[in-house]
């Protein structure tokens, strides 16, 4: 008696759909591109704003500028920064890029900060100049205001920033 053998299909179970953060701030984005995405009131109490639209492009240069740095899933990226646009920019930046973001307030003690920016392992520190001078020299910082840095940005494609374009792939796991 031959026996033959058959192969059966295997049923996995597929969760539900898991999206990444970049993923979400891209939701948003396309929901609403000319809604107010955040407003900050400066000392002058003058407002500043940005709309989704300009968030999306602004966060898509910076991360580019990141992802050239090597930057990418995996990796951490201190945000010195105090609340503001750029602090904004810079964590939606660093989430397209896939890393994680560790928020450093600039306020802190200077050995808390030290600790953080070490426990962390976090690779590159984003800040603007106003804040540098009270952050650790252990970690290179960009400072997002210098011109050096903003037409560095200003050169990359403000397209959406996909896996093709990071250091390495996202996956929401």
């Amino acid at each position: 008696m031959t026996r033959t053998a058959r192969v059966r299909p295997t049923r996995t179970r597929r969760g539900p759909h898991i999206p990444t953060l970049p993923q979400l701030l891209a939701t948003a984005v396309e929901a609403n591109p000319g809604g107010l995405a955040v407003t900050v009131a400066d000392a002058d109490r003058s407002l500043a704003a940005l709309s989704y639209a300009e968030l999306d492009e602004r966060s898509n240069r910076l991360a580019r500028l990141l992802i050239t740095r090597g930057i990418g899933p995996e990796d951490l990226v201190a945000v010195g920064i105090r609340r503001s646009l750029e602090s904004v920019v810079a964590v939606w930046a660093v989430a397209k890029t896939g890393a994680g973001f560790v928020p450093v307030d600039p306020n802190y003690p200077a050995d808390r900060v030290q600790h953080m920016i070490a426990d962390s392992r976090a690779v590159l520190g984003l800040t603007v100049a106003d804040t540098r001078e009270v952050l650790p020299t252990t970690l290179p910082w960009l400072e997002l205001d210098t011109e050096e840095i903003a037409a560095a940005a200003q050169g990359y494609p403000a397209e959406p920033v996909t896996n093709a374009d990071r250091a390495r792939p996202l996956r929401a796991e």
